[in-house]
């Protein structure tokens, strides 16, 4: 959690270099939030010069560890070919692996994939999945693929999704608010 404030500046200033070396302390400790975000911090170049070879390594050491999170990047790696040689077929197991273990974000990947392959009905099952815990990025591109589905069960998915921007907004909102001492 060091890591994290330094990283975001949550009560100290932004320092990347902090949230690096916070980050390897915790990944050596075989934490694998720690190693995750260290491995973010090589794959987007921050606080350190960009590494994707590194970052596929800790992500992948995540992934074989149970790390769901891991598990939805290494997809990613092996989707856009990035480090590695292309390959959808390990992008479509790592992304189930993923959905299985709780990632949203790999539910929705994983959705997608169902999507594309014809079987909706698996799809939207992982949607609804997806649903409760996804962050207002994953919101938006759940419906931008589920705007284009025709079934009865995408309208109700496309209603929650409505219904979780708007609470999480409001909550943001509140957040906000309370931050910098402003009440309604």
């Amino acid at each position: 959690m060091l890591g994290r404030c330094y990283h975001f500046g949550w009560g100290v200033d932004q320092n990347l270099s902090q949230a690096v070396h916070h980050y390897a302390k915790a990944a050596e400790a075989g934490d694998e939030w720690g190693r995750y975000n260290l491995a973010i911090l090589y794959m987007r170049g921050l606080g350190l010069s960009q590494d994707l070879p590194k970052a596929f390594e800790l992500f992948c050491i995540g992934a074989h560890n149970g790390h769901a999170k891991s598990m939805n990047i290494i997809a990613r790696f092996y989707e856009e070919g990035w480090v590695i040689k292309k390959s959808k077929t390990i992008a479509f197991e790592w992304y189930r692996r993923s959905a299985e273990s709780g990632d949203y974000r790999g539910r929705h990947n994983y959705a997608t994939i169902l999507a594309e392959q014809g079987q909706l009905s698996q799809a939207l099952g992982w949607w609804e999945k997806a649903l409760p815990d996804a962050t207002p990025d994953i919101l938006c591109a759940m419906n931008q693929s589920l705007a284009i589905i025709v079934h009865p069960k995408a309208d109700i998915i496309l209603r929650g999704i409505k219904e979780r921007l708007q609470i999480v907004l409001q909550a943001n909102k509140q957040n906000t608010m309370d931050y910098i001492g402003i009440s309604l």
